[in-house]
């Protein structure tokens, strides 16, 4: 009886020990597995970018914004719709690629300081980019 009870002992040590391990080596590529990539905008993880900040009235400034996951993942077919307090736009809206990139062309009529900021389905993207369009 003593013996059967110290089998069942060393079996449980061992599940036990063995399952641990387990747990420990395999923990990373099961949360991987488990948890699925999120397809809401981050308001940090997403950017916006400027080929010039710049530029001269007649310059076209390319504008690309990057809608990101909170892993930084890219998310594709997101409207965006972007803004400045100053400058014209060929079109305010636009949908990410596969990349989540969505790229705008920003032009001006004048010496202006333009802000640019964008955003999607109601998120804000948290920073904003400033262009300079001048006489020189």
């Amino acid at each position: 009886m003593r013996q059967r009870q110290l089998v069942l002992l060393y079996i449980l040590f061992f599940l036990l020990a063995a399952s641990t391990i387990g747990i420990m080596m395999f923990e990373q590529p099961v949360q991987r597995i488990i948890r699925a990539s999120s397809t809401d905008p981050s308001r940090e993880k997403s950017l916006i970018l400027s080929d010039k900040i710049l530029a001269r009235p007649t310059d076209k400034v390319q504008i690309t914004v990057f809608i990101r996951n909170d892993q930084g993942e890219g998310l594709p077919n997101k409207t965006v719709l972007v803004r400045a307090d100053k400058g014209l736009f060929t079109s305010t809206t636009g949908i990410t690629d596969n990349a989540g990139k969505a790229t705008f062309t920003l032009g001006s009529e004048g010496a202006e300081k333009s802000i640019v900021s964008a955003s999607t389905e109601g998120i804000d993207v948290s920073n904003t980019i400033t262009v300079y369009f001048t006489q020189q």
